[in-house]
Parts: structure tokens; sequence; C-alpha cells
């Protein structure tokens, strides 16, 4: 470049070389008579174009009274920065390091910074998306482990206090409440004969078994071992089938031979096939009832009335028998060990939801990781868009002051890519 007799000296990389190598002191001083954070002191490697950007900045910082009315620096480490640029500028080093500096930015600081950028929006993309599979993975968790606590009768919240957090401590406590459920059974069964001891039961039974040819064994059974059968049918003797030849059992002289398979000794309600027998007398019976004919029951059989209660005594025992909590404690209390096994299903589902926790706050401390480290990408590429504009503006101006040349710099494809071109 050349103009108005001004040139750019052929061995300026040599002497600017030796300006940068002074730049070490001069920021040094300016550090120990300034209170500016780290981010704002410049860093090799140094160019001309960052050198004056720091000066007008701190110009700006310390205000109008830092030059006096000569427009002379009166500030020491402003005295040294302006200096050294004034060092720069000679021989037209300036020029010559500031298009190199925009050169490297545009080829290669700009571009990098920009890829750094995408790939760090890409990270947090992904991050995001496993943190959203990893919420619905816990979600799922979550509600498996609520319906496994509402099916052994639990809380749905029993886990959340601060002493289920150990698992060893959670199994053992999980373990005694299942066993203080299952110390329910007693009294829900006792529930269930008293609400088959309702004379209305006791009568709809001796109803049917006036009418009907196939007797309901195990209601029967069960309300005579109760002694709550008011029915003046005769007892015979005859053998169980499914027990020892030599055991007589009692059984009413009308039922068939065929039906002396149940053994009418005093019976356990918490027996679940004994129970479903019962359900399903109840059942036969309650259908009879509903379809007993008008005009029989008008001449021998109950009143509507008496009918509807008896229908409503069955009903409240069907609904007694067959609660799932009755069904599920009566279960676990028939052998010590499924109070483990059943602690054992709620610890499995409370440890996988933990790990699905400890997964989703991992996620959780690499998203905020990732998105810092953008936001800071975020600045140098910002940095570097700056960084563009002001070497621009500074070379045209060098130019034109020092050699006389007005020109116009123009980018082509500034977009960040490798085919910006100056």
């Amino acid at each position: 470049m050349a103009g108005a007799g001004k040139h750019i000296s052929p061995d300026w990389k040599d002497k600017d070389k030796t300006v940068i190598a002074s730049v070490d002191d001069v920021i040094a001083f300016t550090r120990e008579n300034t209170s500016l954070s780290i981010d704002m002191i410049p860093v090799p490697p140094y160019s001309y174009i960052e050198l004056k950007t720091f000066l007008d900045t701190l110009e700006q910082k310390e205000g109008p009274e830092c030059k006096n009315m000569f427009g002379q620096y009166t500030v020491p480490y402003l005295q040294k920065l302006s200096s050294l640029l004034t060092k720069w500028e000679e021989n037209n080093v300036a020029i010559g390091n500031s298009c190199q500096s925009l050169i490297k930015m545009l080829y290669f600081k700009y571009p990098n910074n920009k890829r750094v950028v995408h790939l760090l929006e890409k990270d947090v993309a992904d991050i995001s998306r496993r943190l959203q599979e990893h919420e619905r993975n816990l979600q799922m968790c979550s509600k498996m482990l609520s319906d496994t606590l509402s099916d052994f009768l639990l809380p749905r919240d029993l886990l959340d206090t601060d002493e289920y957090s150990n698992l060893d401590t959670a199994r053992t406590r999980l373990v005694e409440s299942l066993q203080n459920l299952g110390n329910r059974v007693p009294d829900m069964l006792r529930d269930v004969q008293n609400a088959l001891q309702a004379g209305e039961v006791g009568a709809a039974l001796e109803f049917y078994s006036s009418r009907a040819s196939a007797p309901l064994r195990h209601l029967q059974g069960v309300l005579d071992s109760q002694g709550g059968s008011d029915s003046s049918e005769e007892w015979t003797c005859i053998s169980a089938s499914d027990m020892d030849g030599s055991e007589e059992q009692k059984m009413p002289s009308s039922r068939s031979s065929s039906n002396a398979d149940v053994a009418l000794t005093p019976i356990a309600l918490s027996t679940p096939e004994l129970r479903e027998g019962v359900v399903l007398d109840l059942c036969e019976l309650d259908a009879f009832l509903s379809t007993a004919d008008s005009e029989d029951l008008a001449q021998s059989g109950p009143s509507k009335d008496e009918l509807a209660g008896m229908r409503s005594a069955i009903s409240l025992c069907k609904k007694l028998i067959t609660c799932p909590q009755l069904r599920m404690l009566s279960a676990l209390s028939s052998d010590a060990t499924c109070y483990n096994r059943a602690a054992d299903k709620i610890v499995s589902r409370l440890r996988r939801q933990a790990a699905v926790r400890k997964l989703r706050e991992e996620g959780v401390q690499q998203q905020s990781m990732f998105e810092e480290s953008l936001t800071k990408a975020r600045g140098r590429l910002a940095n570097s868009e700056q960084f563009v504009t002001t070497a621009k503006d500074a070379i045209q101006k060098l130019i034109h002051r020092n050699l006389g040349v007005k020109v116009d710099i123009v980018f082509e494809g500034l977009a960040g890519g490798p085919d910006s071109t100056l």
C-alpha cells in the first residue's frame, strides 16, 4: 500500500515483535494500578486492535479528567499504554499487525468460536432430551412404586418421609408395616362372620333349601360351623370323601352323598378356597331370590320387603368377602416369608426410582455446566464479531491517516465460515 510518499516498512514483522515484547510490562503496570477484573485485561497473543480497545475502555472508565487541556493523558498507566500504541504506529507497523489480526480472526478464531457454539448447542439439546426421558422414566417409576404400595394396602406417600431414604431401613419398616396390616385379618374375617350370621342370610338359605334341590354346601357349612343356622333339618353321619374313611361328619339327610366332600368341622374363613365357595353360593342364592316367582312368594314365600332385606344382607356379605384388602392381607399373613417378599418387591421399585432420580440429577448438573460453557462461548463469538467490526474501522482509519489512502474493506460471505474473504 502506498500513498503520499508513505509505505509499510518491509521489516514490519520484526518491529512488531519488538513492540509486542514490551506489552507485558505495560499490562503488568496497568494491573497493579487499577482494580480491573481479570476478564477485562488483554492476554497474549497481543494485537494493536486489542490494546487500542483496552485504552479506550480505560479512558471511558477514568472520565474526562484523565486528560489535560492539551489532550494528553495525566494518569500514568494511560500514558504508558498511549506511548506503546504510538510506538506501534511508527513505520505503519500497526497497520500490518491489525491486518494480520483481522485475517486470523476471519479464517481461524471466528469460525472456531462459531463451531464451538454449534457443538455446545447440540450438547445442550441432547441433554435436554435425555432429561425429558429421565423425567418420564421417573414418573413411570413413581407410578409403579405408588401402585405397588397401593396393591399392598400401604399409603402411596409412605416412602416420601426421610426415614425411608435408606433402603435397608426402608425394607425393615416396610416389613413392620405389612405385618401390622396382616394383623387386621382376624378382625376383617370377624366382620364377614358377623354379616353371614345375620338373620336375613339364614332365612334366605332356609327359603332356598325348601325350593331348590342342589344344596349350597359351602355357605351352609359355614353357618352350621358358626351355629348360625336355624334349620330344623335332621342330621345323619356320613363319611367325607376327601378325608380319612374312619372319620364321620354330620350332613343333612336330605343332601346327596355326592356332596359329602365338604367337611363341616369348624371352618376357618381365612382359606381362599372356602371364601370362593361361599361367594359362589351367595351368588347362587342371590340369583334364586331375584328370579323367585312372585305368585309363589305371595302364597308361601317371604314378602317383598323381606326379600329385599335378604338380598341386601347377601350383597353386604359378598362385598366383605371379595374386598381386595382381605384377599391381599390373607395372602400375606398365610406365610411369614410373604412379608419379606412383598417388602423386597417394594424396595426394588424404590431402588429403581432412586437410580433414575440420580440420573436425572446428574443430567441437571451436566445441563447447567454445558449451558454455562455455551454462554461463555457465545460471549467469545460476540467478541469476535465485535473485533471484526472494530478492526475494520481501525484499519481504514490508520491507512487513511498514515498512508493517505481512503479504502473500504468489504467482507464477502462473512458468516463465520472459512469462505469469508477480505
